[in-house]
């Protein structure tokens, strides 16, 4: 190869590099400004989140200020003020470890703290929350059986309030054992309060311990994603799991009763999480409302809206052999048909429902 070959193929070389370090720069040009119209395309997104929000914000503030429930909810608390002393519930609360039950079952229900608890779940079903009824004479007068319910609300109070429809509507006065995210049994106070009150950590070993006690069960197979939801995603039912309150069912043998709740996805409409307060706090989600944090502990207050609680057809899923729970497809199957038909049921009671508040 002669001295002006070798010249060109130097030069060839230099060139090659020199297009190639142009083109990898300009590839890094073109990605940096993609992930510039990708971050733009997001916060956009995250706009236009917040702009609903707020909207959903303003339109539920017109119905609160517009209405007179503002008086009825001073009303409310002057009663519980005047028949149900808030000292008497903090006493009770802070003396939680001094007086229990001589027998406390495993799960660690006391039914002296259930009775000390009874006037203020009286004042929250009959006169706060006015809960409705409907469908008493789907509930099976004999034996075990799941009552399986949507779940909303931040606190498990749905799971009080289907305690107390069941506890004066069962022919025998009985109640359910709900169980319930262990999250909840593990924090301060509300722990020991649920705990006591006969809830159980969630899990298909403590329903089918429950049940083989001849115990009512109850189930929120939506968990936290319930929970989670906010305001706008109101009254839409998360996904049940995996099928485990099917095979509940089936190992137990004790036919499914669907619960709908109407009334409690209002007492805390969520309009947003803020992620990075639930970290500082070590909490799994930290929900933002009209009125929490903005309005500190008064924020927590719970809304008075009127509640219907509805118990549906029993779903006779204890006939199903017992192989069934082996076969995914069928689970799944009858899974989403249990969460078809809650849902139905709370679109029934929404579409006769004129006011969150009054009904």
């Amino acid at each position: 190869m002669g001295k002006t070959q070798l010249k060109e193929k130097n030069l060839e070389d230099i060139l090659n590099r020199k297009l190639s370090e142009v083109i990898e720069n300009v590839d890094e040009i073109l990605h940096r400004r993609s992930e510039d119209f990708r971050l733009i395309e997001k916060n956009v997104g995250e706009l236009a989140k917040v702009l609903d929000q707020l909207s959903t914000y303003q339109q539920l503030q017109k119905e609160i200020l517009s209405s007179p429930m503002i008086l009825q909810l001073i009303e409310e608390w002057r009663y519980f003020i005047r028949k149900i002393s808030p000292f008497a519930i903090l006493r009770l609360l802070l003396g939680m470890g001094k007086e229990v039950s001589l027998e406390v079952d495993e799960f660690g229900k006391d039914e002296i703290f259930m009775e000390k608890m009874q006037p203020l779940i009286n004042f929250l079903y009959e006169d706060y929350w006015r809960v409705e009824v409907e469908g008493v004479e789907n509930l099976p007068q004999e034996g075990p059986f799941l009552l399986v319910a949507n779940h909303a609300g931040v606190l498990p109070f749905d799971a009080f309030m289907i305690t107390e429809a069941v506890k004066r509507n069962h022919p025998f006065g009985k109640f359910p054992r709900f169980l319930i995210e262990e999250w909840f049994l593990t924090q301060p106070f509300i722990g020991i309060i649920l705990q006591r009150y006969g809830m159980a950590r969630g899990s298909q070993d403590n329903a089918l311990r429950l049940l083989q006690k001849g115990e009512i069960v109850g189930l929120f197979p939506e968990g936290r994603k319930g929970i989670f939801k906010t305001y706008p995603e109101k009254y839409k039912l998360q996904r049940f799991g995996r099928g485990g309150t099917v095979k509940v069912a089936i190992k137990g043998g004790t036919p499914v009763i669907p619960v709908a709740v109407v009334g409690s996805e209002e007492i805390y409409p969520v309009l947003s999480h803020w992620d990075f307060a639930a970290r500082m706090a070590g909490l799994p989600f930290f929900p933002v409302t009209p009125f929490f944090p903005f309005l500190g502990l008064f924020g927590i207050i719970p809304l008075p809206a009127k509640w219907v609680i509805k118990f549906g057809e029993a779903i006779p899923l204890h006939e199903l052999p017992l192989e069934t729970i082996e076969n995914e497809i069928i689970i799944n199957t009858f899974n989403e048909e249990l969460r078809s038909t809650i849902q139905e049921m709370i679109f029934e009671i929404l579409k006769k429902r004129r006011s969150i508040f009054y009904g």
